[in-house]
């Protein structure tokens, strides 16, 4: 890393910020927070990280607020920054945000004073910000510090780098002359390709099936790039605070899928019919957020007296997607069952789809199980469709 001298401009531009803003006898966390926050992001942006302002995130099972993050490439928190006032005793202050389970990993505190960096869980050192080395010092050892679970994920980055692409274009070699010359590869790859298209998708092309056979070699090897966007999460309560999502990696994951703009939601919610007694302890859960707005939407439109079955499980990931596009257009698309659109008081729940949707289109896979039963010679859907 390139580090930060003393007589950089951005540390230049700082003092000159703060100076005039104390001639304005600014004292103010918020209209002293503009100078920090544009030195951090100027010194971050040589790294090709990014800061991020009051980005809420999990630390310790709490969800807090930093009035900064920085995020690395991989938009990976690699620190944070939280300013205090001027009239406010610092040292006490950042007790208060530890205690509220603030992160200190790599953070800075500052009060446009004195800067106060926090690495690995403990104090790492104070620094003047009125002295240009001091600020320098201050920021070339908040960029640069690591630790040792990132130098091995940085480590392994730079391997799969390499590698992969030798790799994938060394195979796609291969592939491409065994179809020229290797009769019996062939002969397997048209029967390969056949049962392809019978089993999957009719419209795949002999080069949707050499990438299939290559991704089938990275199993093999087990080299796979990450799919960034997996979560581990109880998907409807991603609105509602959850805590710590049992590793960093997969809380910031979840955060950055509640931050994107969705227009496509496609997927087969689980089903759990509920219990028949108390004693099978298999109750439907409960999700606050969710629940008021089938309250306040369906339960609203049905006229039926008993609403119990708004609380199924396939209400609510239809309440839960819809809300989730936020207004965009979109498309939602579940595997569910054919009560929603029949049976009383679930038909208010296609009332309110019709109302709110452009199309309402349905795939019906041969009637419920319970139909299909009752007609001899009639297939059931696990069969027909296993």
């Amino acid at each position: 890393m390139h580090e930060l001298a003393a007589s950089d401009p951005i540390i230049k531009g700082y003092l000159t910020d703060i100076q005039h803003l104390k001639s304005q006898d600014v004292e103010h966390e918020l209209g002293l927070k503009a100078p920090f926050h544009n030195l951090l992001d100027k010194a971050a942006k040589r790294r090709g990280w990014t800061l991020v302002a009051e980005l809420s995130t999990y630390s310790g099972g709490k969800r807090v607020v930093p009035d900064g993050t920085v995020r690395d490439e991989f938009r990976l928190a690699r620190g944070w920054w939280e300013a205090k006032d001027t009239s406010d005793k610092l040292a006490a202050e950042i007790q208060k945000k530890l205690k509220a389970g603030y992160p200190a990993r790599n953070t800075i505190f500052e009060d446009t004073q004195v800067g106060v960096l926090y690495q690995d869980r403990a104090e790492s050192g104070e620094f003047p910000l009125r002295e240009p080395v001091a600020i320098a010092a201050l920021l070339n050892r908040f960029l640069s510090h690591d630790e040792s679970d990132e130098r091995e994920f940085e480590r392994a980055m730079d391997e799969f780098k390499r590698n992969i692409p030798d790799l994938a274009r060394s195979l796609r070699e291969h592939i491409a002359e065994a179809h020229k010359k290797t009769k019996k590869f062939k002969e397997a790859f048209e029967a390969f390709l056949t049962l392809c298209r019978t089993s999957l998708n009719p419209d795949l092309t002999e080069p949707h099936v050499d990438e299939m056979l290559i991704q089938h070699y990275y199993e093999r090897l087990k080299r796979y790039e990450a799919f960034e966007g997996l979560c581990f999460v109880d998907t409807l309560d991603m609105a509602e605070q959850q805590g710590n999502l049992f590793s960093l990696a997969n809380t910031e994951r979840v955060e950055r899928e509640n931050n994107a703009k969705i227009t496509v939601i496609l997927g087969n919610p689980p089903y759990n019919v509920g219990q028949k007694s108390e004693n099978e302890n298999n109750p439907n859960r409960r999700y606050e957020g969710v629940d008021e707005r089938i309250r306040v939407t369906y339960a609203k439109d049905s006229k039926a007296t008993n609403k119990n079955s708004l609380s199924d499980v396939y209400v609510k990931f239809f309440r839960w997607a819809t809300d989730r596009l936020e207004g965009r257009d979109g498309i939602v698309c579940f595997v569910s069952k054919t009560v929603l659109l029949t049976n009383s008081p679930s038909t208010a729940c296609a009332s309110t789809w019709r109302r709110i949707s452009s199309a309402l289109t349905t795939l019906t896979c041969m009637g419920t199980c319970a139909e299909i039963q009752s007609f001899p010679g009639r297939r059931t859907m696990s069969s027909a469709y296993r």
